[in-house]
């Protein structure tokens, strides 16, 4: 597998990761950011929502932060992708600048084929003085215009949960060299 990272030093911290892996698999995960990625070649099994999807080449795959999934190879043995990883803080601010309101946090399609939004994501550069241009600006208006999930069961299960959630996580967080039972 081939695997390399870059992390913006701008004034939002986002990361970029362009990959290609060779018959490998992620186990269900989640992130705290939401994830935008670009198959640049290869096909890519996804499920997520209770949906398997196949994806291919040139088509945009987004796990909006928190949203449980697994991916991995399909057919063939190989497949890479770009990945942009942003902040939930920061779709907002950028959709309050654009006068894009939402009561509830933005949240988009999982799959999505837009020709104009892949080649934004295929041309993002890679090195920090270009990704404190606008070009991850423009990806983020073009999800925010044409891709918002309208699904209304869209979003975490159980919002009730929360903030024991992010308890959890925090707890885990800071005392990541402890074994943890689910007791505890």
């Amino acid at each position: 597998s081939m695997y390399r990272i870059t992390r913006s030093k701008g004034p939002h911290e986002m990361d970029v990761k362009t990959a290609t892996f060779r018959r490998l698999a992620f186990p269900p995960h989640f992130h705290e950011t939401c994830s935008i990625g670009l198959v640049r070649s290869g096909m890519e099994e996804v499920t997520c929502n209770g949906r398997v999807n196949i994806v291919h080449a040139n088509r945009i795959v987004v796990f909006n932060a928190g949203e449980l999934h697994s991916n991995r190879h399909h057919d063939d043995d190989e497949w890479s992708y770009t990945s942009l990883y942003v902040h939930p803080d920061i779709i907002g601010h950028i959709a309050r600048r654009h006068g894009i309101r939402s009561g509830v946090p933005l949240r988009f399609a999982n799959i999505i084929d837009d020709p104009a939004l892949s080649g934004l994501m295929a041309s993002l550069p890679h090195d920090d003085a270009g990704l404190r241009t606008d070009a991850v600006e423009r990806i983020l208006l073009g999800l925010l215009t044409n891709h918002v999930c309208a699904d209304p069961e869209a979003g975490p299960a159980y919002p009730e949960f929360s903030g024991i959630v992010d308890d959890v996580k925090r707890h885990i967080g800071l005392n990541l060299y402890h074994s943890h039972s689910l007791s505890r």
